[in-house]
């Protein structure tokens, strides 16, 4: 996706979700646009059988910062 599509995409539906797949993992990036703040969230699904389960990650991008940061395994 070039950077124009994603200006566009977020100017016209206010969000972008992109997936991810390889041999270990299934991932979904997310970017939102909402009032003031940018929202990034990735979840990642291990499909391996390292045991890690699945990761979430969201963080928030308010007024000139990255506030907010929260991150989990499951």
């Amino acid at each position: 996706m070039t950077r124009a599509e994603l200006e566009q995409e977020l100017r016209e539906r206010g969000f972008v979700s992109l997936d991810y797949r390889n041999s270990f993992s299934e991932s979904v990036y997310s970017l939102q646009v909402q009032d003031d703040r940018l929202e990034f969230s990735l979840e990642t699904r291990y499909t391996d059988d390292s045991g890690r389960d699945r990761l979430d990650h969201t963080s928030y991008f308010v007024r000139g910062s990255w506030e907010d940061f929260e991150s989990t395994f499951r």
